[in-house]
């Protein structure tokens, strides 16, 4: 088998060692240390994300991130504070939002966001499917994506290309990824 949205705190790990079923797992879990996983580096690709949106000027930048449950959500949310506490002394609680793994979710959070008495210029959003569901929350409120706030979404997908503007994303090497899954469980 081949898992994926890995769980923080995920059963499948031990019930499918247990079980004695060959897995590997598309993203990481707390206790996957002796099982076989593959996954990116969540926390850089945020870091850098936000370093990005630093070094065009930015100080005021949110994070639309997921679910606490998903591994990556808690990952991709270290790597931007990490980064966001390199030139902010303190971040603003109400700049994290944490949003389902949706066009809805995306949407809701955004408008929360610009709710805020200072609303922040750019937002590093968990995946883009959250990112078009800010976008139009963006165009709810009478703002252009891209030129009055900033965002990147995360995934690449190609969903992305057809938004108006296109999406600014982080792309995952997802073809690469599965047939780097599938050798590894050949070899399991």
């Amino acid at each position: 088998l081949v898992i994926s949205r890995t769980l923080r705190k995920d059963k499948r790990f031990k019930l499918l060692t247990d079980l004695q079923i060959p897995f590997v797992a598309h993203g990481r879990s707390e206790n996957c240390n002796k099982s076989a996983w593959l996954d990116i580096d969540n926390e850089k690709a945020f870091y850098d994300m936000t370093k990005h949106f630093i070094s065009l000027g930015h100080k005021k930048i949110a994070h639309i991130g997921g679910p606490a449950i998903y591994n990556f959500s808690i990952q991709r949310e270290s790597g931007w504070r990490k980064g966001l506490s390199e030139v902010c002394s303190s971040i603003p609680k109400e700049y994290f939002q944490i949003s389902e793994l949706s066009f809805e979710g995306g949407m809701k959070a955004m408008d929360k966001l610009l709710k805020l008495d200072v609303p922040p210029t750019s937002i590093c959003c968990v995946s883009d499917t959250v990112a078009v569901g800010a976008m139009q929350s963006l165009r709810n409120h009478k703002l252009c994506p891209g030129t009055e706030v900033s965002l990147i979404g995360y995934d690449g997908l190609e969903l992305g290309a057809w938004t108006e503007p296109p999406l600014s994303t982080m792309e995952q090497p997802l073809q690469s990824v599965g047939e780097d899954l599938a050798v590894m469980l050949i070899k399991l």
